[in-house]
């Protein structure tokens, strides 16, 4: 008899034992533990259902408790068939095992070629039971997603064009840079990165804090604080948590002053504008003195 062959004999013969042996073993402990097929198998009772005070009602300083004992029937079916159950996923286990272990040869090292850093959840945070809020306003945080596109050197460019990414609303009135609430637990850093990642599906470099302003809900006149950061995006999702009900696009700076309707975060367009002219002219004068 070829190894293979003895290996699905060996298991089935266990888990045919087990599957009409146990129960019967189980009659006499109520929890067996079994070495030889390394499980344990637990049969509690479920509880019993509300009786009324006259059934067998019992004293006890001052309180009635209502206690009621099970028939000898029940118990026994009730093993039998949370065992059974146990012995069924015991089976599936072994006959698991030894597929994988059998077909190991045959098979890629990597069975499922999946990269875990793209796996992204695509449902975003809801709720606002988890929400900061520092004297009465409500945390904001978000941030300015940016690139650098190159650009066709047959034009005679052959530079680096500098893009932004803009959203549209939830209610789909203008574009807006991604934003959403600071949660309590996560820190402010994670807050943008998750925000950014469920509005607009893009990842990257997370860079210093571009400052906080403070304005007012234009639904219902809340004080909030937002927070903004700038995000060197790496990577962008060809699905994400609201793609359903946001629309992004890549635009210059002119354009984004133009589509985004909140002060706040025209100023802090303002701010990363200059910022990366600074660094752009800082590079430009090291490499002349270079």
């Amino acid at each position: 008899m070829s190894t293979p062959v003895l290996r699905i004999f060996v298991s089935s013969s266990f888990a045919v034992v087990s599957f009409w042996v146990c129960p019967k073993i189980a009659k006499y402990r109520h929890v067996l533990s079994c070495p030889v097929l390394s499980c344990r198998f637990v049969s509690p009772l479920p509880p019993p259902p509300p009786l009324s005070p006259h059934q067998n009602p019992r004293v006890f300083f001052g309180h009635t408790q209502v206690r009621r004992s099970f028939s000898g029937k029940e118990r026994k079916k009730e093993r039998k068939e949370r065992n059974r159950v146990a012995m069924g996923l015991f089976l599936s286990r072994n006959l698991v095992n030894f597929l994988l272990s059998f077909s190991a040869k045959k098979m890629p090292v990597k069975i499922f070629p999946v990269q875990i850093e793209d796996v992204v959840s695509l449902v975003s945070r809801t709720g606002r039971h988890l929400q900061r809020y520092d004297k009465g306003c409500r945390q904001v945080v978000g941030c300015i997603p940016y690139r650098y596109k190159k650009t066709d050197q047959s034009s005679g460019g052959g530079g680096e064009e500098l893009e932004f990414l803009v959203v549209s609303s939830q209610k789909g009135k203008g574009m807006m840079f991604p934003k959403g609430g600071w949660e309590m637990d996560e820190t402010i850093e994670q807050a943008a990165l998750r925000e950014t990642t469920e509005e607009a599906g893009v990842t990257g470099t997370l860079e210093c804090k571009l400052g906080k302003w403070q304005y007012k809900s234009k639904s219902n006149g809340s004080c909030h604080d937002g927070h903004m950061f700038p995000l060197l995006v790496k990577k962008q999702l060809d699905s994400w948590p609201e793609e359903h009900i946001r629309q992004r696009r890549w635009v210059s700076a002119d354009e984004a002053k133009e589509m985004c309707q909140q002060l706040w975060m025209k100023e802090a367009l303002e701010l990363l504008v200059q910022r990366l002219w600074q660094q752009q002219n800082g590079y430009a004068a090291e490499r002349q003195r270079a």
